[in-house]
């Protein structure tokens, strides 16, 4: 074993960063590496029984302004300045992200990646900025340039979410498959479906609903509610995309059998309970209810449309579903309520023929002609707006 005593630990030990930097320079000017005194009694000291050696630094080893070349001086003083530059610039960030000011934010991320331009978290924040002033193609290719830095599996989901509210519908299903492979997730599958659906591919979005289900099957950690509740909703809309009611029903059904509370106020026939229920679930009512309307069972449909209206009165869709399933089984006097109530709200041509089309039935022909003349008189002053502002 060398009796010789461990000199640059010693003297890193003792003076830090300092003493290693004028180490490093004598290294760099050709001098021995532990100086003139680089001896074992310079460096260990005199010896002492019993006791561990003394550490000392020879004063020869005392540093001088010759030892760090003006090259590296100037650049130690550039990093000083760029990093001082860098601290105020982040608490000018700070600033305008409390204030809620974007487009100073947007100025201030400008600044930093002047000096940084590969800066991840920089990169990133100013996307977001540019998101919330609604410039989207910029904020698209910072997200783009992210991905370049660190393609993760939620940067490609962060992506796929701004497509789709671009109505690039392609182009976010595009980056969510990219991210199903990096991270095969329930969540990244069930959008998977819903863009599938968006962008016509019928079977593929109930494969991926499908899919989604048996990953939760297997993984107990994956299993939720909700995923659950939405993957059974994606089948059942999907099948009527296809005009399939018949496979519709049985998932549309799921789905509201999932809802808490459910079972238990359909069993009773708590109509207080379902409404408040539906209150939060309208649509999947709603779906269910044209899935037994396509297959014919009107009483199954209007009392899920009923339903529905009842959940969210003001819903002018669902009042229009309720209309059309009263018309088919000939409540009249329903429909012509429903629709007294829809014309206070939105007097188009198309419901007053609805309802001329009831006065008839109903052997009104007076109030069936009045309704006739308003839409006639309605739609001529629609074409005369027309006209004149293509004008």
């Amino acid at each position: 074993m060398s009796n010789r005593h461990p000199l640059f630990a010693a003297a890193s030990a003792s003076l830090g960063i300092y003493t290693g930097l004028i180490l490093a320079c004598s290294l760099a000017s050709g001098a021995p590496a532990g100086g003139p005194a680089a001896d074992k009694t310079a460096v260990e000291g005199p010896a002492t029984k019993g006791k561990a050696p003394v550490h000392r630094v020879p004063a020869e080893t005392a540093p001088t302004a010759a030892a760090v070349s003006p090259a590296r001086a100037a650049a130690l003083e550039a990093r000083a300045i760029r990093t001082a530059k860098l601290r105020e610039l982040r608490k000018q960030a700070v600033v305008c992200q409390k204030a809620k000011d974007m487009h100073g934010l947007i100025r201030v991320c400008n600044e930093v990646l002047a000096i940084a331009p590969k800066s991840y978290s920089w990169l990133f924040m100013r996307a977001g900025a540019y998101w919330a002033t609604k410039q989207r193609g910029l904020a698209i290719e910072d997200y783009s340039a992210c991905i370049k830095l660190k393609p993760t599996a939620q940067l490609y989901e962060i992506r796929s979410g701004q497509y789709k509210l671009m109505s690039d519908s392609q182009a976010a299903l595009s980056d969510i498959q990219e991210a199903i492979r990096l991270k095969p997730l329930v969540r990244f599958v069930l959008k998977e479906a819903k863009l599938q659906l968006e962008v016509g591919n019928v079977d593929a979005g109930i494969a991926a609903a499908k899919k989604a289900l048996t990953m939760m099957e297997a993984n107990a950690a994956e299993k939720n509610l909700l995923y659950e509740m939405e993957a059974y909703e994606l089948i059942g809309l999907a099948y009527l995309q296809k005009d399939d009611p018949k496979s519709a029903l049985e998932p549309l059904s799921k789905v509201l059998s999932l809802i808490p509370g459910w079972p238990e106020a359909s069993k009773k026939k708590d109509r207080a309970a379902l409404i408040k229920l539906a209150s939060w679930n309208g649509n999947k009512v709603l779906c269910r209810g044209e899935a037994y309307e396509k297959l014919g069972k009107l009483k199954e449909a209007i009392a899920d449309y009923e339903l529905a209206v009842a959940a969210y009165p003001k819903n002018f869709d669902y009042r229009k579903s309720l209309l059309r399933a009263y018309r088919k089984v000939g409540q009249n006097e329903k429909a012509l309520a429903l629709l007294n109530q829809m014309l206070l709200e939105d007097d188009t041509p198309e419901l007053y023929y609805k309802r001329a089309e009831i006065y008839k039935k109903l052997g009104k022909t007076a109030q069936a002609k009045i309704d006739l003349d308003r839409a006639a008189n309605i739609e001529y002053s629609l074409m005369g707006t027309h006209k004149r502002n293509t004008k």
